[in-house]
């Protein structure tokens, strides 16, 4: 990700015109960054200037021969070369970031970085745009894709509610890259055309999860989170269809809205689509998942084993590796800082959706007979005390740990990471209080799965993964895009 000025310094401003060379990959895939600076004059793109600062440069002879003669001198001076924006002032070309369209990625790596949760929201939009742009020219070479390409799109295929264009283009390469080979995929097996409308985060799918919660309060159970219910990151609807008259009588249950979910997506006019990124097109799959059509895709799960040491010792990682049958693995650990515990799905280039420490600990009473596994707060109470030299905290912890590395699930047991215990609370003692922290709490866990028997830890492990993958039996059909 760019962290700073293409222009900050003399030097770097000539590496990046003069040295760089053509970009090799991405949206501007062949260009140098001379002819990028001159296609964003023809399409009116907004570039940066700094982070949540944008400027649009003037297409004119002014601008067009200042950029020649920029060209040609091979020593510039950072302060000289400007260019006049859309607003009338003058901007330096060296102010300018390199956000995607020059070859990088948007924003600085400080504290002012964009969340996850903005990013994630831009990448899935931007797969709207790929979706709809592909589908209407199936035979465009990525290189050739460029904003102004995509923008056409924008309220009229591609609707994307508070996620604006401008910031769904401000991305990694890596969105870029997945966005085409998915919606190539997609397209190549028939299950988008140019008679569809692709949402994000708008009206259509609010509607949706608006007849969903009325489902579930009509049955008066728990109500799912929208992504366990359908994880459709987009959703494809076909053109000239009201979403809410589609699903209608959906609301009377959860069971009439599965099935009412299922007979649209067969029916190819309502399509939700889970994404995961794609890095390699060759290896990018689609899958359809939670399928009525299909019930011998419905799995058992069962735990086959786990990793609780970390490669060099047992501390040295954070977290803990739960094996799954079908050669599928449950990756533990704290999801953030000092953050409760979080069990995720490990697929080759994402996580495959996870379960928080809170459904975990509920799953674990109710299907391991175990109630007292500490919440969040109090593991940070433990951590302390731990910190404070506490003995009996210490002790107790190193009782469970024994346990665990004695189970016959454990598949490090005769491995030389197996420790006594005064090497263990040794390397409790000088772990760093983020790392304590995330190990307690898959040691709680861990150790309550290998005291419960099979069927208990199989009953366990098939709730949380289905949670997680959200193939739970309220959960509706869906296709999954990965690699």
């Amino acid at each position: 990700m760019a962290v700073e000025p293409m222009g900050k310094t003399p030097l770097t401003f000539r590496q990046s015109f003069f040295e760089y060379g053509k970009i090799a990959k991405g949206v501007s895939t062949g260009k140098t960054r001379f002819e990028v600076l001159r296609d964003a004059l023809k399409n009116k793109t907004t570039l940066h200037i700094s982070p949540g600062k944008e400027v649009v440069f003037l297409n004119t002879e002014e601008n067009q021969d200042m950029i020649t003669i920029f060209e040609a001198d091979s020593n510039p001076d950072r302060n000289f070369y400007k260019l006049r924006t859309t607003s009338g002032g003058l901007q330096k070309i060296a102010d300018l970031y390199k956000s995607v369209v020059f070859g990088g990625g948007y924003g600085p790596k400080d504290a002012t970085e964009l969340s996850a949760s903005i990013t994630t929201a831009r990448g899935e939009s931007l797969q709207c745009y790929f979706c709809a742009l592909l589908t209407d020219k199936p035979n465009i070479k990525q290189k050739d894709i460029t904003p102004l390409s995509l923008k056409k799109y924008e309220n009229v295929r591609v609707f994307t509610g508070k996620t604006k264009f401008k910031d769904v283009i401000d991305v990694t390469i890596d969105w870029y890259n997945s966005a085409y080979y998915s919606a190539k995929k997609l397209i190549d097996e028939n299950y988008i055309d140019r008679t569809y409308t692709f949402h994000r985060g708008d009206k259509v799918m609010d509607a949706v999860y608006k007849i969903k919660k009325k489902a579930f309060i009509a049955d008066n159970v728990p109500i799912l989170s929208d992504d366990k219910w359908n994880p459709g990151d987009i959703w494809a609807l076909k053109k000239g269809r009201d979403v809410t008259k589609l699903l209608d009588g959906g609301e009377g249950s959860v069971l009439k809205l599965k099935k009412v979910i299922q007979t649209k997506f067969d029916s190819k006019e309502l399509i939700g689509i889970s994404l995961k990124i794609i890095k390699d097109e060759k290896q990018a799959k689609i899958s359809i998942e939670n399928s009525n059509n299909n019930p011998q895709a419905k799995k058992l799960y069962e735990m086959e084993g786990f990793k609780i040491s970390g490669a060099k010792s047992f501390f040295s990682a954070g977290g803990a590796t739960i094996n799954v049958s079908g050669a599928q693995k449950l990756d533990v650990r704290s999801k953030g800082r000092l953050s409760g515990r979080n069990m995720d799905i490990v697929l080759k280039t994402a996580r495959g959706g996870g379960i928080a420490d809170t459904f975990q600990n509920a799953a674990a009473a109710k299907y391991l007979g175990v109630s007292n596994i500490p919440d969040n707060q109090t593991i940070k109470q433990i951590n302390g005390a731990i910190k404070e030299g506490h003995v009996m905290t210490i002790n107790k912890i190193w009782k469970m740990v024994e346990t665990i590395q004695n189970s016959p699930l454990n598949t490090q047991r005769t491995s030389n990471l197996i420790v006594d215990a005064a090497s263990f609370k040794q390397q409790m003692k000088d772990t760093e209080d983020v790392t304590r922290h995330s190990k307690l709490g898959c040691i709680y866990i861990i150790h309550a799965l290998v005291q419960a028997n099979r069927q208990q830890r199989n009953q366990f492990i098939d709730y949380v993964f289905n949670y997680a993958a959200s193939t739970l039996p309220e959960s509706t059909v869906y296709l999954k895009v990965y690699q």
